[in-house]
């Protein structure tokens, strides 16, 4: 996942709905305070916020929205989660909210979201060389396989890596004109359906215009048909 961000770090998985709590204290939660001051609240309860760094620091892992840190995670999680970040060499960026009491004062809270460990470091190689598309947490997925042999092109191509769980893979679009294809470590996968390919189309034109091939983040999982995959991409508001 390393190569294609200039800042050095890389967006986390949008799969998965595991919510952390921040540990924050002294200086930590003088921090928070200064989130709140300088971008307001979403809510009377609540701050979203979509720029939450996580990284190793040290012997802990460090949490900071923006460039301003608001704590580290606890002992159980950053064991869990270490030896990922570890892996993947650089800070993950993803989502959390700060809570703040309902007469707005400063909140003790802040939640991150991360999905399982296992499912931050994609279970298939990336290609230094293609562009990533990286999703936002409010991204809307692509369902590949429609049909019964559908599935068993998923299977085919995902025999290599596949772990026997749910887990987080990359997906290749390749366009030519109005037609995608996709692909996964050269094996085909299924045509995606007209209307998600349209709007996929739009996306992919206002962030890449003329790029031909793009990299996409995937989910892989069983389901009673077969295997499946799940593109996930930015909508267009």
């Amino acid at each position: 996942m390393q190569g294609n961000d200039p800042a050095g770090v890389v967006r986390g998985t949008s799969f998965g709905s595991y919510w952390i709590e921040v540990c924050t204290a002294g200086s930590d939660r003088s921090g928070l305070d200064t989130v709140i001051a300088e971008r307001g609240r979403t809510g009377p309860k609540s701050l979203r916020v979509d720029d939450v760094l996580v990284r190793l620091a040290g012997d802990e892992v460090e949490v900071t929205i923006g460039t301003t840190r608001v704590g580290a995670l606890g002992a159980a999680d950053s064991a869990r989660y270490a030896p990922v970040l570890a892996r993947v060499g650089c800070a993950v960026e993803s989502s959390g909210i700060v809570l703040i009491d309902i007469e707005g004062h400063p909140g003790a809270h802040a939640k991150l979201y991360l999905p399982d460990a296992d499912m931050l470091v994609p279970a298939n190689a990336i290609d230094p060389t293609v562009p990533l598309f990286f999703a936002l947490d409010r991204a809307g997925g692509v369902t590949l396989a429609m049909h019964k042999h559908d599935h068993r092109l998923i299977a085919d191509a995902t025999a290599s890596w596949w772990p026997g769980t749910s887990c987080s893979a990359w997906v290749f679009l390749t366009r030519s004109g109005i037609e995608l294809t996709a692909t996964a470590d050269g094996f085909p996968l299924p045509a995606l359906a007209a209307d998600r390919s349209k709007v996929l189309r739009t996306a992919w034109d206002a962030a890449y215009p003329g790029q031909p091939r793009l990299q996409f983040e995937a989910l892989v999982y069983e389901i009673k048909a077969g295997r499946q995959i799940s593109i996930r991409y930015p909508l267009i508001p």
